[in-house]
């Protein structure tokens, strides 16, 4: 539409709710203009714009862009009336002086929550989706792309084959036309006046295929702990073992705990949030970042009256906690890896409460009022932050506390500035800022791409920071710092790009190990299966039913190497006698399907939040079901009727820990894995001051392998590769936060020394366990159970540094199923004598036994 003297103009939407963008095209210095909102298209209210474009300060037509979203009370309606109010004011332009490539659209174009063209992303130069303006389903706009309409054409070129072209307002189609068919893999339509093809709408998520989308085989029971009105948008299947988790789930009395977003720390209560860089404690026993005696917390003069963070505002590398008042909201895209904290306002007056007393601002000593939109703090501690906002703004600093002078829609940044460099590359790079990311991968043969993608604000290069593991497989990353900051996980690098490129080389290894049995030793270990053939499980509990069925699928797919037909047979006899029950529900702890969190839980686990290792509150899932499917895997490898039979029941356990879909209705994807760390969190719904945790990484590594080999076993590539991706990434991270090469590149000397990591936290990396401090538990926990796999994790540049503090173990009282462990990473490096000491042992560790032991010291190299 045309506007010249116009006061208003109302646009009814089908769909009203999350984020609207319009996008509307000005001649000049067109004064602003405002919105309304109604539901009923009688009672309006104002909507505070936040400003993306902002106006033209030059002569010609500019494109103006404003993000609005509706308040609380209409958003959950089924249609609404958006209003823009013009100032009156008269132009002598007309539609005939607009660019050619806006003639025949609509001037002021409004983007749906649910509805988008991708044509429109490429016009503005967003990156497709863009949870800004709502991700849903995909629909292309084929009228744009024959009439060369602006959703088709690039000002600099084309921006899928990036090929330049001419801007002949006579073309009727410039630039490329057929890459945007092609992007859609459609035909190219013939005539300009052939509209091609009806486009289906795509689902949204992830890309990746389910692995099954069928209802759980187990009955189902509703679990007695709830999610908190925090949550209330959410519904099942839920991330229970999110990095976020703290921030949803408060401890009575306590509150909401600290959260880590790396490098900052967050705790967030009813009114705002609280931010601090860690103070780094340095132990013997431990490193710890301790939540900052500086921090500061963003609310508003106007109380909050509603705090929410809505599911799909969720995911890997973000979060986005809202806080609404009675006339606006504000909130924070909390994003993994970014330099800078970030809280955006609408209407609101911000208000910054600071810990620690503030010396000055920007060097000026006297409270006051002050104006601009880079602040830089000096505070009594020494440390030194800045605060940027996205347009120039009167504060008051009085004591602890700084005021803005009137309510504001924009952005308020603050980051923790170590030293001048750091603060050179915040200053250049503040004003785009991410609001979410995605992460994707694709297998190709052996090699896994994956893809941490940034959807951003703002029209400049994001600024984020990488980990140590990061860095040691990015391709090409545009480092402008190298260590610029310190955390937990060791120095982060800072890189600019809204995308990285990661490459990883995925394990091949699979039932055997890759060097074959010494001959010299092969007449031992075939007596010990002898010896063990006949050993049956003797426990209930899903952790050490698990362990004790997996080592007889050990015995059998040892048998199977060594040509033991019949020992093979009779133990894979033994195995179906004892996994049956499990799948069929008719043990003493049997399986239920977990329908309002949505998973594969224990009973006893459910009804009782100590038992079975906290399963029922999903705590150590990928320990407990990846021992069983090792012993599933072991049993399939020979017998696919038998797999067949139960491939539900088996497919249910592999979804409810590597679900790789979002489009899996039933199982959150990858359940454990915090893709952007690499490693797994064992915890579930347990909140801890040190947040998520995990103690034994070998068994999470254990639990990927197992998922690789039943997809061997099954003859299914798709869960070949989930397991393949899920193992490469936690051996990569695993080698780097819980093994400790000297001189250690992540953790200080003092505790370096100890040479692994028992327990990794959020906050803190530990030598500990759940279960005890000595050296053999805090070890061997993390090498257990020692597989063909175990190979690639316990690598032999690491062990001859690892084992010389392990061995100690041996001058104390140890018992035999752990001085097994202590004797099988000796033979990583010192075959023989490894051998040597197997026959002081009389008794092994419940997941292990005589035969493993033998085979694992006789197939080093």
């Amino acid at each position: 539409q045309q506007f010249s003297a116009l006061s208003f103009v109302t646009w009814k939407l089908p769909k009203c709710g999350g984020t609207i963008l319009v996008d509307t095209l000005v001649y000049a210095n067109y004064p602003s203009f405002s919105y309304e909102i109604s539901f009923d298209g009688i009672n309006y209210q104002t909507i505070p714009p936040i400003r993306s474009l902002p106006l033209p300060s030059t002569s010609g037509w500019s494109l103006v862009r404003d993000r609005l979203s509706p308040p609380i009370a209409i958003e959950t309606q089924s249609a609404c009336f958006l209003r823009i109010i013009f100032p009156s004011i008269q132009t002598s332009k007309t539609l005939n002086d607009l660019p050619y490539w806006f003639q025949g659209q609509e001037i002021a174009q409004v983007i749906f929550t649910d509805f988008v063209n991708e044509c429109s992303y490429y016009c503005w130069g967003l990156e497709y989706p863009n949870p800004t303006v709502g991700v849903g389903y995909l629909y292309s706009d084929l009228s744009c792309l024959t009439s060369g309409g602006a959703g088709c054409v690039a000002m600099t070129g084309c921006r899928l084959c990036h090929l330049q072209g001419s801007l002949d307002p006579k073309d009727p189609s410039p630039l490329c036309p057929q890459c945007v068919y092609e992007h859609h893999g459609l035909p190219y339509p013939q005539s300009p006046t052939d509209s091609g093809p009806t486009v289906s709408p795509t689902p949204s998520g992830n890309g990746i295929k389910p692995l099954s989308v069928s209802q759980p085989t187990f009955p189902s029971f509703e679990h007695s702990l709830k999610r908190t009105t925090v949550m209330r948008n959410f519904s099942p299947p839920v991330s229970t073992n999110a990095w976020w988790i703290n921030a949803v789930m408060p401890v009575d009395g306590l509150g909401f705990q600290t959260f880590t977003l790396l490098p900052y720390q967050v705790k967030v209560t009813s009114q705002g949030a609280s931010v601090a860089f860690p103070d780094n404690i340095v132990q013997p026993q431990h490193v710890i970042n301790n939540w900052s005696a500086d921090f500061v917390t963003f609310s508003s003069t106007q109380p909050a009256t509603d705090m929410f963070l809505n599911q799909n505002d969720t995911g890997d590398l973000f979060i986005t906690m809202t806080w609404a008042t009675g006339v606006g909201n504000f909130y924070s895209p909390m994003v993994r890896g970014s330099p800078y904290f970030t809280m955006i306002y609408r209407g609101q007056t911000p208000v910054l409460t600071f810990s620690s007393q503030i010396r000055s601002i920007n060097g000026n000593l006297p409270y006051g009022t002050y104006s601009g939109n880079r602040f830089v703090l000096y505070l009594q501690s020494g440390k030194t932050w800045v605060v940027y906002t996205s347009q120039t703004v009167t504060v008051k600093w009085q004591g602890k506390i700084i005021t803005f002078s009137q309510p504001f829609s924009g952005f308020v940044r603050w980051a923790h500035v170590p030293n001048n460099d750091v603060q050179s590359i915040l200053d250049t790079y503040y004003q785009t800022y991410p609001v979410s990311g995605t992460f994707a991968y694709n297998v190709d043969g052996d090699t896994a791409m994956i893809e941490f993608s940034w959807n951003q604000i703002g029209s400049g290069s994001i600024l984020m920071l990488a980990l140590p593991h990061h860095m040691d497989a990015f391709l090409n990353p545009k480092v402008v710092l190298p260590n610029a900051y310190s955390s937990i996980k060791g120095p982060m690098s800072a890189v600019v790009g809204n995308s990285w490129l990661i490459k990883e080389v995925l394990p091949t290894i699979d039932w055997y190990a890759p060097n074959g049995i010494d001959p010299a030793y092969q007449a031992s270990v075939v007596d010990a299966l002898t010896r063990d053939q006949n050993v049956m499980p003797l426990s209930a509990d899903s952790y050490s039913f698990g362990k004790e069925v997996a080592k007889m699928g050990r015995l059998a797919v040892i048998a199977d190497e060594l040509g033991e037909t019949q020992i093979a047979t009779s133990i894979r006899n033994n195995l179906k006698q004892v996994l049956e029950p499990w799948l069929d529900g008719t043990n003493s702890d049997p399986l239920r399907w977990e329908t309002y969190w949505g998973g594969v839980c224990t009973l006893i686990g459910l009804q009782n939040s100590g038992a079975d290792y906290g399963n029922g509150w999903f705590n150590d899932h990928h320990f407990h079901w990846g021992y069983h499917l090792y012993a599933y895997a072991a049993l399939a490898k020979e017998d696919p009727v038998w797999a067949s039979t139960h491939m539900d029941s088996i497919l249910d356990m592999v979804r409810d820990i590597a679900n790789p879909s979002t489009d899996d209705p039933f199982f959150p994807v990858t359940r454990h894995k915090d893709w952007f760390l690499g490693h797994s969190w064992a915890s579930g719904l347990f909140i801890f001051a040190d947040s998520k945790n995990q103690e034994s990484s070998s068994e999470a590594v254990n639990c990927y392998y197992a998922v690789y080999l039943i997809g061997k076993a099954l003859g299914r590539i798709d869960i070949q590769n989930v397991g393949r991706i899920l193992l490469a990434t936690e051996i990569r991270s695993v080698k780097k936060y819980w093994h400790i090469l000297q001189p250690s590149a992540v953790y200080p000397p003092m505790f370096a020394q100890n040479t692994i990591v028992g327990m990794v936290w959020s906050d803190k990396a530990d030598w500990a366990t759940w279960f005890g401090l000595e050296v053999q538990y805090v070890h061997c926990i993390n090498m257990l159970p020692f597989t063909p796999i175990s190979e690639i994790l316990l690598d032999q540049e690491w062990v001859s540094q690892e084992y010389p503090v392990l061995a100690t173990s041996l001058s104390t009282p140890i018992t035999d199923p752990w001085k097994g462990f202590v004797i099988m990473d000796r033979a990583i490096i010192d075959k023989d004598g490894a051998w040597a000491m197997i026959d002081s042992l009389n008794t092994y560790d419940n997941g292990n036994s005589e035969t493993n032991t033998r085979y694992w010291v006789a197939t080093r190299p």
